[in-house]
């Protein structure tokens, strides 16, 4: 790696760096982990409202593939969470589509689907 490194950059430049860190790709199980840990924050949130939801792994799946980039990483994740699911909820607690007590279920079959569950 470092031999690498000499091959392109000047010793001046790598004389300032302190540490240099490899990161390795993400996986697909790891994008999943990080779509769980965002689901479980926004789950948390609605949790405040009393409304409890689930997700399908369908909606799982696409939210992975709309939100990895292989230059960016990760960090579209949350992008896509908040434009595909948040705002969607949203608006179905403003309009009065989802009231306290409810479950929500959000399923993908090419396109989102959110289905509430009467108590």
């Amino acid at each position: 790696m470092v031999a690498e490194l000499r091959n392109v950059f000047r010793p001046e430049f790598l004389n300032r760096i302190e540490d240099i860190v490899v990161f390795k790709s993400l996986t697909p199980d790891d994008l999943i982990t990080i779509v769980d840990i965002q689901i479980q924050q926004f789950e948390e949130r609605l949790q405040g409202l009393k409304i409890r939801m689930t997700i399908a792994d369908s909606a799982k799946k696409q939210l992975v593939a709309e939100g990895f980039d292989p230059v960016y990483g990760a960090r579209p994740l949350k992008r896509v969470i908040t434009k595909h699911l948040e705002n969607a909820v949203s608006r179905m607690i403003v309009a009065n589509e989802l009231e306290e007590g409810d479950t929500l279920h959000i399923d993908y079959d090419r396109e989102f689907r959110f289905e509430r569950a009467e108590q």
